[in-house]
């Protein structure tokens, strides 16, 4: 008798288990709207704060010195959300010349390459950038 091991998102007969790919699915609609909507939000309220500072200065000569410390705090936000998204689309800047010449096992495993290193980078970045946040 064969013994097979086989991972919860199978079945026993190898067939994908829906109810665990319905799960992975709801949250990553989940993970979706906690990002791409807040970024959103990021992008309008940049743009309405860039152009009263703009304003403010060459319009009525009394620039909102606050405004530039701001932009650039909500810029670094922005940044990082819109990191995530990309990430979470696969459309992360990477070498994807290399990858599209390559056999499809092999850009399998390339692909698996790029996300570890994205997600190495990010877990290395952290501890850092939640020092670097705390300080700010």
């Amino acid at each position: 008798m064969d013994h097979v091991t086989h991972s919860g998102s199978e079945q026993p007969d190898g067939r994908p288990n829906p109810t665990w790919h319905r799960g992975v699915a709801r949250a990553d609609r989940v993970f979706a709207v906690l990002t791409e909507i807040p970024a959103g939000i990021l992008v309008l309220v940049e743009i309405l704060l860039l152009f009263s500072g703009v304003i403010s200065r060459y319009v009525f000569h009394k620039p909102l010195t606050w405004s530039d410390e701001l932009a650039s705090t909500l810029f670094l936000w922005l940044a990082m959300l819109g990191s995530v998204v990309a990430f979470r689309r696969s459309s992360h800047m990477r070498m994807t010349a290399l990858v599209s010449l390559a056999p499809a096992r092999m850009r399998e495993v390339l692909e698996l390459i790029a996300v570890g290193a994205g997600a190495t980078c990010l877990a290395l970045m952290a501890h850092p950038a939640s020092e670097f946040a705390g300080e700010e």
